[in-house]
């Protein structure tokens, strides 16, 4: 074999073997993508606990109310109770409805987010989806 032919050899040896790497970075998820699912009784509440990695915008997504009705959201801090866990609400928004959406500043720590009744469930539980995406 001529040196032509073994540098061409060489070459086709080291495309092959690179062509086989995938060495592309693998972007990291920017935010974390949680969605709580549940039901409400008439004049009742419903929370779930998620944990912020670090300071960012928090978005919140009202997915879906099944019956469709408007309904309250809160958000807080979780604090434990002889009964149980409950939300110790520091922020409010009344009044939302399904395709609501809307985003809060919130530091790296531990939250809750409730789903409550503001009067207008009845006599069905009204399920219910929504999703928080954090850092």
């Amino acid at each position: 074999m001529n040196k032509v032919n073994r540098r061409m050899a060489a070459l086709l040896v080291v495309g092959l073997a690179l062509a086989g790497c995938d060495n592309s970075p693998t972007e990291p998820a920017l935010f974390t993508t949680e969605t709580f699912t549940g039901s409400v009784g008439a004049l009742a509440s419903s929370s779930h606990t998620f944990i912020t990695g670090q300071s960012s915008q928090t978005v919140f997504t009202i997915n879906s109310f099944t019956p469709a009705i408007t309904m309250g959201l809160a958000l807080g801090a979780p604090v434990a109770t002889p009964t149980g866990d409950t939300c110790s609400v520091t922020v409010g928004q009344t009044a939302v409805q399904v395709g609501t959406t809307f985003q809060l500043p919130l530091d790296a720590s531990t939250y809750c987010v409730m789903i409550f009744d503001i009067g207008n469930v009845t006599d069905t539980n009204v399920a219910y989806s929504l999703t928080v995406q954090h850092r």
